[in-house]
């Protein structure tokens, strides 16, 4: 895997910018009363920088500062601060994994000389994420602190610490649905919900142009008329629309009973996506890649899911009879809480299994071999009595512990199962890994 190192020049270039020394000197040289300790690069807004570090590594520098000359040598001790790497990730929405001490390097002492305000640069030596490493697909951080040595020296609250964050390249052993399979992740539970989210990592093989609907994903659930339970869909996203009159590469569908919505935002055929719905106490939002593509308004007070359907993915309608279609996921969250735009962008590729309100998250980068019930015919719903028959599958865990394996259900036991390993899965990316265009 070749990276090259324009990525970490490029961003260390803005943020050299945002916090040089000019800025420090016009809002700090007039503090009043003692001086203060920081790190030059902290001051103002930039806390952090990311980058991909390249194949061959690199550096980057920080730079101890007080706001006040002394007459004499101070000497200081430059750290990782793991406190400060957590209060960062619950300001910013973030969910950064400490860098292991065998990524980098650097000396962890520093003097600032009488007279003076800053001390030399210290170095800071980057090795390269692991292939499994980046697989895991969290952002490792690298909190960066200083304090003086011995003596009570404050530091300047905010700009004591700076977070180096090394951005993964995600990877993924990735599922392919095609054919007449599909995919679904049950529930433990019927979940009755006000909020909640549903968000996937999704690279359609081929955008279908016929009047034919394939289907992203649906989500059965319940919905109450004249006093009668009735089972619909508690979401459906679809390319396409069997009437006609949508445009395939437009997602629609109706979410909660808010009746049938279109977003404005076309999906590309071999591109990696992140696509998401978030129901806020019955406000719905659709995002593509982080981007608003519709919002609407539920027609339900809460939206009830089906335990026994759960999520279902492919298939469904007529994407079987398109041979040559497939469908690839990854990343399958499913959350009792509406999540917000920047942690949805802040967590694409990870998320911590144990986050609150995660309800279900099914990676599906692994899997294993065993036996499921499934309807003995193609069904929509799944409901108590329906016929069901034992068949040999694939499993996939749920990361949370609190959900049933997800499994690929197989008209025929012909139908082909694909399973692809190593793939780039960053959104924006085609299939064979290289940046769209």
């Amino acid at each position: 895997m070749k990276i090259k190192a324009f990525y970490l020049s490029a961003v260390a270039a803005i943020v050299t910018g945002l916090v040089s020394c000019d800025n420090a000197e016009l809002k700090y040289d007039d503090v009043t009363g003692p001086g203060r300790l920081f790190l030059n690069e902290a001051v103002g807004t930039a806390k952090s920088v990311s980058f991909v570090i390249p194949d061959d590594g690199s550096v980057y520098t920080v730079t101890p500062r007080i706001s006040k000359p002394l007459g004499r040598d101070l000497k200081l001790t430059v750290y990782v601060d793991e406190k400060a790497l957590d209060e960062y990730n619950k300001q910013n929405n973030t969910s950064y994994t400490l860098l292991p001490n065998t990524n980098y390097e650097f000396e962890s002492s520093a003097v600032i000389p009488a007279g003076k305000v800053v001390s030399n640069p210290v170095t800071i030596t980057l090795h390269p994420l692991t292939t499994e490493q980046n697989k895991t697909g969290f952002v490792h951080a690298l909190p960066i602190a200083v304090k003086a040595e011995g003596e009570a020296m404050q530091v300047l609250e905010g700009a004591d610490a700076f977070v180096l964050a090394a951005t993964p390249v995600p990877y993924s052993n990735v599922v392919e649905i095609t054919g007449n399979s599909y995919l679904q992740t049950r529930f433990a539970e019927d979940y009755k919900l006000s909020s909640w989210t549903f968000e996937t990592l999704f690279n359609p093989s081929q955008i279908y142009t016929g009047n034919t609907t394939t289907w992203l994903a649906s989500a059965i659930g319940y919905y109450e008329q004249g006093g009668t339970k009735i089972i619909q869909d508690g979401f459906m996203l679809r390319l396409g629309d069997s009437g006609g009159g949508t445009k395939n590469s437009l997602l629609n569908g109706m979410v909660s009973r808010s009746g049938k919505q279109i977003s404005s935002i076309p999906l590309q055929s071999n591109i990696w996506h992140h696509i998401a719905i978030v129901c806020d106490e019955g406000d719905i939002t659709l995002y593509v890649n982080g981007n608003v593509g519709y919002t609407a308004k539920s027609g339900y007070a809460a939206t009830q899911f089906y335990a026994l359907n759960g999520i279902r993915f492919g298939n469904e309608s007529a994407s079987g009879n398109l041979g040559s279609l497939r469908y690839r996921y990854c990343q399958v969250r499913f959350w009792s809480v509406a999540r917000s735009v920047e942690e949805l962008n802040n967590n694409r590729y990870a998320v911590p299994a144990d986050t609150p309100g995660l309800l279900g998250y099914w990676k599906l980068n692994e899997y294993t071999e065993g036996k499921a019930m499934v309807p003995g015919s193609s069904v929509k719903c799944i409901e108590e009595d329906t016929p069901m028959t034992e068949t040999e599958t694939y499993l996939f865990k749920d990361a949370t512990g609190k959900q049933p394996d997800a499994l690929i259900h197989r008209a025929s036991a012909n139908t082909p199962y694909i399973f692809t390993p190593d793939k780039r899965i960053e959104v924006g990316y085609t299939w064979d890994g290289v940046l769209a265009q």
